[in-house]
C-alpha cells in the first residue's frame, strides 16, 4: 500500500531475490516500519531535481512516488546479480552501459538523503573494502596479520617460500570468471611462481605465509555489538585452505571472542568508519588469532541460522531505532 505522506521509511538498496532483504524487511515490518527496496533490476524510478531551489529525489516501486527526504535510513545491500556487475564478468555493451549508468546513480543516493542514517556510509564502504588498506590499519591497532606481500614481483614473492614453507594466493578483488566461478585462495608454489613471472608481473595480487589452522573465525560486527562464529574448517579436505569452497557444511558454533582481541577489532571496525562488516580470522595451533580480511557487506544468514547468534535483531534495531525516533518522541 503507498505510504501517507511524510512517513519515514527505511529505504533498502539491493536486488530480489535476496534472502537477507526478505529476512530484514520482514522483521522491520513486525516492528511496524515500512520499507522501500530501489531494486535496478525491477521497474523501478528514481529521479532527483537539482537546481536553484533545494534538492529533491524521490523512488517508485510500483506504488507511487516517495519522496527520498523522508528517508529516516538506508541500507546498503548493492551486490553483483548478474555477470556484467562483477569486475570480470561478461555483458554486451548496452548491459555494460545500463550497468555503469545505475553505478552512478546509486553511488550518488548518499548526497540525496543528509538525513538519513547509513549502514554503511558509502565512501567508507569503498575504501574499507580494500583489502591493502585493512592489513595496514589492522597491523598498526596490533592485530596479528599474515606475513604478506602485495604487488607484481614474483622475486618478492619468492622471498616468502625463504621465510615459510608454503605460501597462498588470493586475489585483491571479488573477480569473477565468467560465467559463475570465483578464485578462491589457493596454495602456491615456489616453482609455479617462477614460471609465472609474466603473468605475475601484469597483475598485482596478495601472497601470504599459509598458516596451519587450528580453526577460523568469522566475527560479525553492528555497530558495537560483537557476534563471533567458529568455523571447524580443518574438519574437512575441501575447506581446509578455504572454507568458502563447502561453506553450507555443518561447522559452526558460537564463539567468545578474548578481551583485547575483541577491543582491538572494535577500534579497526570504528576507524574503518563502518556500522556493519563481517571480519574473518584464522586460530592458529597456539590459539594466536590471525586477521585476514573484512567484508563490509558480507553474508551472515548462513552463519546466524547454523549458530542462533542474533546478527539480524541487530540490524534491524538499528534501522528501525531511526525511522522510529520521531514516533518516539510524539509519544513523550
Amino acid at each position: 500500500m503507498p505510504m501517507s505522506t511524510g512517513e519515514r521509511f527505511v529505504l533498502v538498496v539491493g536486488q530480489y531475490p535476496d534472502i537477507h532483504i526478505e529476512t530484514v524487511t520482514n522483521a522491520l515490518a513486525e516492528r511496524g516500519v515500512e520499507t522501500i527496496c530501489l531494486d535496478r533490476h525491477g521497474p523501478d524510478t528514481v529521479s532527483a531535481r537539482i537546481n536553484a531551489f533545494a534538492p529533491e529525489a524521490e523512488v517508485d516501486t510500483g506504488d507511487g512516488p516517495v519522496a527520498l527526504a523522508s528517508a529516516a535510513a538506508v541500507w546498503w545491500r548493492v551486490k553483483p546479480a548478474v555477470p556484467v556487475e562483477f569486475a570480470g564478468g561478461s555483458g554486451n555493451e548496452n548491459e555494460r552501459f545500463r550497468w555503469s549508468e545505475w553505478k552512478q546513480l546509486l553511488g550518488s543516493l548518499q548526497a540525496l538523503t543528509p538525513q538519513a542514517f547509513w549502514v554503511n556510509d558509502l565512501a567508507q564502504h569503498r575504501e574499507a573494502a580494500l583489502k591493502t588498506r585493512q592489513l595496514v590499519m589492522a597491523r598498526t591497532l596490533g592485530l596479528a596479520i599474515p606475513d604478506t606481500v602485495i604487488g607484481n614481483d614474483n622475486l618478492q614473492v619468492l622471498d616468502l617460500f625463504e621465510r615459510h614453507e608454503r605460501v597462498i594466493y588470493k586475489t585483491l578483488s571479488s573477480y569473477l570468471i565468467p560465467p559463475y566461478d570465483i578464485i578462491y585462495t589457493n596454495e602456491v608454489f615456489a616453482p609455479d611462481i617462477v614460471a609465472s613471472r609474466e603473468n605475475i608481473r601484469l597483475a598485482p595480487g596478495i601472497f601470504q605465509e599459509y598458516i596451519e589452522k587450528d580453526f577460523e573465525l568469522r566475527v560479525t560486527v553492528v555497530g558495537t555489538r560483537v557476534f563471533a562464529c567458529r568455523i571447524d574448517s580443518q574438519s574437512d579436505d575441501a575447506t581446509r585452505t578455504d572454507w568458502r569452497r563447502d561453506q553450507f557444511r555443518d561447522m559452526y558454533a558460537t564463539f567468545t571472542l578474548p578481551a583485547d582481541v575483541k577491543s582491538k577489532l572494535l577500534a579497526l571496525h570504528q576507524q574503518l568508519g563502518l556500522h556493519y562488516a563481517a571480519y574473518d580470522f584464522v586460530v592458529e595451533t597456539s590459539g594466536r588469532m590471525v586477521f585476514l580480511e573484512c567484508n563490509p557487506g558480507g553474508q551472515w544468514l548462513f552463519i546466524e541460522n547454523a549458530s542462533s547468534l542474533p546478527i539480524t535483531g541487530a540490524l534491524v534495531e538499528d534501522l528501525s531505532a531511526a525511522a522510529l525516533a520521531d514516533r518516539v518522541v510524539e509519544l513523550c
